[in-house]
């Protein structure tokens, strides 16, 4: 008894099995190839980052220093049972303060902004501890600013009228002023990731004690300092 094979129905058949074949190794390189692509990612942004400038100020040339606090993932924090928040700044360059930055509502999803409204906040500034623990809070001039329900990116105080010199750690962060009505109604950028190497807290008011926020590794934030030229001159001097 003989069988009589289709040639074309076994071309086709090894056509088939040849693309399936393509199509796994396609997958498993593209696969292969993101992992590869995170992992560098992770690596070059979960590094903490001094970027130097030199600008024109007042017709003056002035060298800056900017601590870059930056991840490769990133949590959106709404300050829940919170009117405070702060992140250790370390290692910054011996200078004058020029300015803090923040960035507020990157990451907010379809709906969440419907519940956005005008936020106005105080910037702290707090000495620390050898341990990484917050000392006393900086007396300074009181600087606030106002971040309105359609604002989106990165939010710089500027603070070299203050004439603060720069230590080589501090806690820089936010004050809430305009009081809570419920939940979601602004988003402060953090980092998510990098928890043994960051450390930034919150409290409720000023007489309760300050407590970890896991969920926030650090603020997405920078600290500029002035490290040549001539320091600005305090007000009331």
């Amino acid at each position: 008894m003989f069988i009589k094979i289709n040639s074309f129905a076994v071309q086709h058949y090894n056509l088939m099995k040849l693309n399936l074949i393509k199509k796994s190794a396609l997958m498993l390189m593209l696969v292969l190839g993101q992992a590869g692509f995170s992992q560098e990612t992770g690596v070059e942004n979960d590094t903490i980052q001094i970027k130097e400038v030199v600008v024109q100020k007042n017709s003056k040339k002035l060298k800056v220093k900017t601590l870059v606090l930056d991840g490769s993932c990133y949590y959106p924090d709404n300050m829940h049972n919170a009117a405070e928040i702060i992140t250790l700044a370390d290692n910054l360059p011996a200078g004058t303060l020029e300015s803090v930055s923040f960035y507020f509502n990157e990451l907010s999803r379809r709906g969440q902004v419907e519940k956005f409204r005008d936020n106005e906040f105080e910037l702290v500034l707090y000495t620390a501890y050898n341990d990484g623990t917050p000392g006393e809070r900086i007396v300074h001039e009181r600087l606030t600013v106002k971040v309105a329900r359609t604002f989106s990116g990165r939010l710089t105080i500027d603070v070299a009228i203050l004439a603060l010199e720069s230590p080589k750690m501090l806690f820089v962060g936010l004050k809430r002023i305009t009081p809570a009505e419920g939940e979601d109604e602004f988003f402060i950028d953090c980092i998510c990731n990098g928890l043994d190497k960051y450390i930034t807290l919150v409290r409720k008011d000023a007489a309760s004690p300050w407590e970890r926020r896991w969920q926030c590794a650090a603020l997405k934030a920078e600290v500029s300092v002035v490290v040549s030229g001539k320091p600005p001159t305090p007000k009331g001097n």
